[in-house]
């Protein structure tokens, strides 16, 4: 079965057991929360999926990933990367 699911970042990253093959719809700050929305099929076997968020002008490490996302709150750009599972 399809369904939506939510996750919240702790500070600057997201690290959660979700379905494999979860497509994220969506970064975005509700509530001053930044969250993630993602596509899952919640049939299938979980896995550990990272997201990281990086502000603009901080120095990246080799490895960034998929950038996903870029928000903009309180005067800073926030860049969202999928580093995978």
């Amino acid at each position: 079965m399809k369904k939506i699911w939510k996750y919240e970042f702790t500070r600057n990253e997201l690290n959660e057991m979700i379905p494999s093959g979860a497509e994220i719809l969506d970064v975005q700050i509700q509530e001053g929360l930044i969250c993630a929305w993602f596509l899952v099929d919640t049939s299938n076997d979980k896995y550990m999926r990272k997201l990281r968020i990086y502000l603009t002008g901080e120095e990246l490490p080799m490895s960034i990933g998929k950038h996903v996302s870029t928000l903009q709150a309180h005067g800073l750009v926030y860049h969202v990367f999928d580093m995978g599972g």
